[in-house]
Order: structure tokens, then C-alpha cells, then sequence
């Protein structure tokens, strides 16, 4: 599948939809006055033509040029997070997005248009011209279109596609001040972490019961929380309503903690007589896939969070074999995507349930002291 990695989400729909549509009737990616949706998607009529191309590939599509972020909620996050975007964007079930309005001048480079027909064998937008008005490739302003319906954008934006310029169109004649490149990389040094294993709401009391039984002797791990939510974190775990806002924040702290019990050979000794792995299909047609470890005792029908529960919302397999990093790389689609984009990970404990440092910027101390284990493609 010849698709590039930097075109914009607009370009990808117009191109297919344009390739294999029939006619072609873009009105979700264009709007009446011939401008680009910022948050376009294929509607009802067209999207038959996305399932030739895998889970994986739409999600490319969908989140080009967006960081893979860390887990808001650490181990607690829902596992189909990160490819939400698919259902609205490819499987929309026809509801009108308040988002539509948004809109946004179709601009191109020439230059670079020209280049990706030599490359690919035919022209595309890419995404960082969404937002700009230079090239800073080839230090030249973007053009933009501007007849200003639906029908002549159309028209126009296929011809910039075949490497032409329509004669409607403008470009700005300064470049901005100040502007910096939109591809610039991501060069932030704080710690993030990403959980390659997902945990329901429920694990959250089953891991209070471990705290409660060895509360006396983990109070030295607590220096992040103050007295009081150490004291109280193991009983707003066991009481507090599971769907509750307090419960979520108890589980953040919690989250923190077992970042922190990274080598407590107690507590994984614990986990493992306790859980049980499954491999949860997460995507729409359930081509991407998470791994989750679940309470082997759970009341799944009672939960007042199951008609949420990223486990009870999707088909699953129970896992039998082991899970090391090879395993991982082939059943976390989420952890997939970052070790083929990052080319190096590192796990910040002994356990296959801990985080992935990412963004870490480790230094050679770290890699030879042998205390985080990695992964190099």
C-alpha cells in the first residue's frame, strides 16, 4: 500500500475516495465554500471502501504527525484509547460532528507535490500544511486555493494531485516570523510511561487487599503521598464506589505505587496467583489487539462499570503462554507502534505488567547498571 507517512487525513480520504468511491462526493473532507474540514471523516456511503486497508493502516492515517503519548490513567487506561479515532473518523454512524465547522484553507507546495509524484507515482497534501502557509523544505510560501465552492475544489485540488496549478489560486509572499518547523521532534525530557498491560477498574480492590496485608512494612515507598491518603488509599480502594471520581483518583495513586513496587518480588508473586491474562481485540473490526490482566475473581455483572469496561466490551482469548517482550511486540498493538517508531524500549522493572520508559533520554549509567531491561529492534 503506497501511502505516505506525513499526508494530511484530508488527503488520504480525497485520494481514496477519488481512487475507489466512483463518484466521487467528498463532503465530509470539503466544505461548501471549498475549504478542508480540520476533522474530517468518510461518510456513511464510502466507507466500505476503508475495509481493504488493515486496522493498523487507518490508524496511521488518523493520527498522522500526533506523538504516541503516555497512559493518562497508567495501567487503569482503557485499552482501545489510543484508536478511538478509528470509529469516528472511518465507522462514524452518521451522526453530524459539532467539530464540522472547523475549516481550513487548502494549501500545497508545488515543489513537494512534484516530488511525491516522482517518489509514489502521484501527488498527496501533507499535513503539516493543514495548519501553515510555508514550506520550510523548500523555504517557499504555500499556495492555497480559492474558488470558493464545493464543486470547483474539487476540481482544483485533483488537479494539484496530477501536478498542476489551478489558476485560481494564491500563495503568501512573506515567511512567517518566528514560525518554526511543524515537524520539529519531540524533545521533552520528563518521564513518561507506557503500559504495554492494561488493567480493568476492578484490579484496583484485589491490589488494596495486597496493601492492606502488607501496609507496616511499604510506608517508605509512600513519599509522595501525605500521611493521610497513604493511610487511606487501601480503604478508598475496597469502599469507594467503583464508578465514582473519588475511586479514580485512588487509582491513580495507586498507579503511582506500582510504578514505585517495580522489583517487590511480594507483589508479583501476588499478581500472579491472582490474575489471569487475556488478549482483548480492540479495534473496530478487531484487528488490534491489547493484553490485560484480570482478577480470576470478579464480578463482572454487578460491576456498576461494565457497560465501560474495555474487557467486557470486547471478544478475547485467554492467554496460555508466556508474556515476555517478543509476546508483547506481537499481541500489544499499542506497544507494537511504539517499539517499530522508537526502535529502542525499556521496561522499568522486573515484570511484564510494568511501564515502558519512553522519552527517557536514558543515560549510559542506565543502560549498564542492567537495572531496566530493553528491547532494540
Amino acid at each position: 500500500m503506497n501511502i505516505p507517512l506525513d499526508e494530511s487525513l484530508q488527503s488520504f480520504l480525497f485520494r481514496q475516495q477519488m481512487l475507489f468511491a466512483g463518484k466521487l462526493d467528498p463532503k465530509k473532507v470539503i466544505t461548501r465554500n471549498g475549504m478542508w474540514y480540520l476533522s474530517p471523516y468518510a461518510h456513511q456511503e464510502v466507507q466500505h471502501i476503508f475495509h481493504r486497508l488493515d486496522d493498523s493502516i487507518l490508524l496511521e492515517a488518523a493520527e498522522v504527525g500526533e506523538p504516541i503519548r503516555a497512559c493518562q490513567d497508567g495501567i487503569f487506561t482503557s485499552s482501545d484509547d489510543y484508536c478511538m479515532s478509528l470509529w469516528s473518523i472511518f465507522f462514524n454512524n452518521g451522526k453530524q460532528d459539532s467539530r464540522m465547522i472547523n475549516k481550513t484553507k487548502i494549501r500545497f507546495c508545488q515543489a513537494c507535490v512534484n516530488e511525491a509524484i516522482f517518489e509514489y507515482g502521484h501527488g498527496y497534501f501533507k499535513h503539516q500544511w493543514v495548519r501553515n502557509t510555508w514550506c520550510y523544505l523548500h523555504e517557499l510560501p504555500l499556495r492555497h486555493l480559492t474558488r470558493a465552492s464545493y464543486k470547483h475544489a474539487i476540481e482544483d485540488v485533483k488537479e494539484v494531485l496530477a501536478g498542476g496549478i489551478p489558476i485560481n489560486e494564491v500563495c503568501t509572499q512573506t515567511r512567517p516570523s518566528g514560525a518554526v518547523e511543524s515537524l520539529s521532534v519531540n524533545n521533552s525530557k520528563e518521564l513518561e510511561l507506557l503500559f504495554a498491560v492494561h488493567a480493568p477498574y476492578c484490579l484496583g480492590r484485589l491490589l488494596a487487599n495486597w496493601l492492606t496485608l502488607n501496609f507496616s512494612k511499604l510506608s517508605e515507598v509512600a513519599e509522595f503521598l501525605t500521611k493521610v491518603e497513604w493511610a487511606f488509599l487501601p480503604w478508598n480502594l475496597l469502599n469507594l464506589p467503583i464508578d465514582s471520581n473519588d475511586y479514580s483518583q485512588a487509582l491513580r495513586k495507586l498507579n503511582a505505587l506500582i510504578v514505585s513496587f517495580r522489583r517487590n518480588s511480594s507483589l508479583n508473586e501476588y499478581i500472579s496467583e491472582h490474575v489471569e491474562y487475556v488478549k482483548v481485540f480492540v479495534s473496530p473490526r478487531g484487528q488490534l489487539s491489547e493484553v490485560m490482566m484480570l482478577p480470576k475473581l470478579r464480578d463482572c455483572q454487578s460491576c456498576a462499570k461494565n457497560k465501560s469496561c474495555s474487557f467486557l466490551k470486547f471478544e478475547y482469548n485467554e492467554i496460555k503462554e508466556e508474556i515476555d517482550l517478543q509476546f508483547l511486540f506481537h499481541h500489544s498493538s499499542s506497544f507494537k507502534r511504539y517499539a517499530i517508531d522508537q526502535g529502542q524500549i525499556s521496561l522499568t522493572g522486573d515484570y511484564m505488567w510494568m511501564p515502558f520508559r519512553i522519552n527517557s533520554f536514558l543515560s549510559e549509567e542506565d543502560l549498564e547498571s542492567g537495572e531496566l531491561m530493553e528491547f532494540v529492534l
